[in-house]
């Protein structure tokens, strides 16, 4: 029965990760990576995969919402634009699949709850980002106490804080339709919010910042979009963006826990 199970979840995850590389979403290491998470989801039982692939077809979907549009205003600011690849997509989903696997081997609550917590702050981070986004003025920078361009980390504004809300009650709700229990639920989304705004704290006060010294610009990227080699500025070089997403879906699962503990 595993076997089977573990057979037909790798051909879904494999024809759902193809299709994302294919249409531009995922790079092929993203889509490796996908494929794996997808497969160990399975694993632990449908009701986890319907989870996972209701968070990667929403948070695919807003990244390629206006796309250009984002990639034009922040193109000089972020260091990974367009396709995820596989860190990308491993911080986002590690966390989860492995907890959502040693949940159903030990049928613990903690598990489970942080399973759904961990999704749970990813949705809301990744929402509050894709559709921030796109707000019509520039995002306000909590450091610096001014409008700075979209796409720098540590900024907010309305539709993204909005947004990364929605995120969070999105999991939450594909949890209850899938079975869980409102506790569990409610515990997920409350979670999950305070992963993301974990998440923006660190990225306005800790993340690694880089400057570059012909134009000035702040960005993530160690050579700047104008072809300069970029000067560390703030923070140290490993703490990226992709570290930070990572400690955004720990803290969820372990906030998560704490709630309902």
């Amino acid at each position: 029965m595993l076997k089977s199970q573990l057979l037909l979840g790798l051909a879904l995850a494999s024809t759902i990760s193809l299709a994302a590389w294919r249409t531009g979403m995922l790079s092929g290491s993203g889509a490796l990576a996908a494929t794996a998470l997808g497969t160990g989801a399975v694993a632990a039982g449908w009701p986890w995969a319907w989870l996972l692939i209701a968070f990667f077809v929403s948070s695919s979907g807003l990244s390629a919402l206006s796309g250009a549009r984002k990639a034009d205003r922040s193109r000089s600011i972020l260091a990974k634009q367009g396709k995820r690849d596989a860190v990308q997509v491993l911080v986002n989903g590690g966390i989860f699949v492995i907890a959502a696997l040693v949940a159903e081997a030990t049928q613990s609550d903690s598990w489970t709850i942080a399973a759904i917590g961990s999704l749970s702050a990813a949705a809301a981070d990744t929402w509050g980002t894709e559709l921030g986004m796109l707000s019509r003025g520039e995002p306000w920078s909590l450091i610096e106490r001014r409008r700075v361009p979209a796409g720098t980390s540590g900024a907010v504004s309305w539709r993204g804080i909005i947004a990364t809300l929605g995120g969070a009650l999105f999991v939450a709700g594909i949890a209850a339709v899938l079975g869980w229990s409102t506790r569990t639920v409610l515990a997920a989304s409350c979670a999950g919010v305070f992963g993301a705004v974990l998440d923006t704290l660190l990225g306005a006060f800790l993340q690694a910042q880089w400057s570059c010294p012909d134009c000035g610009t702040k960005t993530e990227r160690r050579l700047h979009s104008c072809g300069a080699a970029t000067n560390l500025v703030r923070g140290p070089a490993w703490l990226d963006n992709d570290v930070v997403n990572l400690i955004c879906a720990a803290m969820g699962a372990i906030a998560a826990v704490l709630l309902i503990s």
